[in-house]
């Protein structure tokens, strides 16, 4: 009888078995792992943040942000423009509530061609000749060539129009005698006054403006919104000042062959 003395083959232990398992489940989390830390870097690499804007966003904020505010500012010096009446010179017409509350009208204006097609009773801007820096708001009363008649109650320097006390300075005064009782407005100027004589400072001031300092004609109320659209100086009112008409633009003798 043969005995078969081949060892068989060992078959793993259970204790064998949980250890291979075990090496197994390390050696995966430690790949998975490994494979995330490499892909997580990867990815950190491959997408970096840009902190600092490229030329070309930064061309285009520019021109969306200049564009607009220079066709404001070419509309504004060349076309129209809209602008406060601040003080009582020319109320009731114009911000009759300003003396009281404060509040003004707002007024747009024309800018092309400001100091064509002027009509006497008509309102312009201008810049004021005795403070550059600033503008007023005036009705036209008579145009180049016409002759003004003064109203007496307009003198400069008869009383102080705020507090009642004689003008200590005469200068105006004495230049507004020099023009009465009648002047004629010379050519490329206009006579401007505000309705209210008592707070106006006006030609009977500092006299005829230049057509070139009017800067905006043809206006129309915008602000407060129960007087928008309206132009409540066209309704005439009844002024001290008298204007004889002449013939409108027709240069002196001495310009005339300037313009032929």
């Amino acid at each position: 009888m043969r005995v078969d003395t081949s060892v068989p083959p060992e078959e793993d232990s259970p204790k064998q078995i949980t250890c291979n398992s075990t090496l197994q489940h390390e050696h995966h989390q430690q790949y998975h792992q490994s494979h995330w830390e490499v892909t997580a870097d990867f990815v950190t690499l491959s997408m970096p943040v840009r902190l600092v804007p490229s030329s070309r966003t930064v061309r285009r904020v520019v021109a969306f942000a200049t564009i607009p505010a220079a066709i404001a500012i070419t509309i504004q010096d060349n076309l129209y423009e809209i602008t406060p009446v601040t003080g009582s010179s020319m109320a009731p017409t114009l911000s009759p509530d300003y003396e009281l509350e404060g509040r003004s009208d707002r007024l747009l204006w024309s800018k092309v061609s400001a100091s064509a097609n002027l009509t006497r009773g008509g309102l312009v801007i201008y810049t004021n000749p005795q403070h550059p820096e600033r503008t007023a708001v005036k009705r036209v009363v008579a145009l180049e060539g016409d002759t003004v008649i003064l109203d007496p109650r307009r003198r400069p320097g008869t009383l102080d129009r705020t507090t009642g006390r004689e003008d200590l300075d005469r200068v105006q005064a004495e230049a507004w005698d020099q023009m009465a009782p009648k002047f004629e407005v010379p050519f490329g100027h206009v006579w401007v006054e505000g309705d209210n004589w008592r707070k106006s400072n006006d030609s009977n001031n500092f006299g005829p403006i230049s057509k070139s300092l009017i800067i905006g004609n043809s206006p129309i109320i915008v602000f407060p919104w129960a007087r928008f659209g309206t132009k409540p100086w066209d309704v005439r009112r009844r002024s001290g000042t008298r204007v004889v008409k002449g013939t409108q633009g027709v240069p002196p003798e001495v310009f005339r062959d300037m313009f032929e």
